[in-house]
């Protein structure tokens, strides 16, 4: 997964991207997740939340983390584009 991970290309400049991983993890997964979330960040997207608390499903464990991070590209989507 990280090979393929790696032969991305960056992503689009325009388009915001916020990635959210867990906190919980067992020992042995914790240093595929600090990969992934430094691959993410060479990848472009713009920040690397972890979800305080949160298995692998966030959305179910914390959803506000989910909630706030799509809220907060929507403001700045809103505050980047003249309406």
């Amino acid at each position: 997964m990280m090979e393929s991970l790696r032969a991305t290309e960056r992503l689009d400049p325009d388009i915001p991207v916020v990635v959210v991983v867990a906190d919980r993890s067992a020992p042995e997964e914790q240093a595929l997740i600090d990969a992934l979330q430094q691959l993410a960040l060479e990848l472009g997207a713009e920040e690397v939340t972890v979800g305080e608390g949160s298995g692998h499903w966030i959305q179910l464990d914390r959803p506000e983390v989910v909630i706030d991070a799509i809220v907060s590209q929507v403001g700045a989507i809103r505050t980047a584009v003249d309406w």
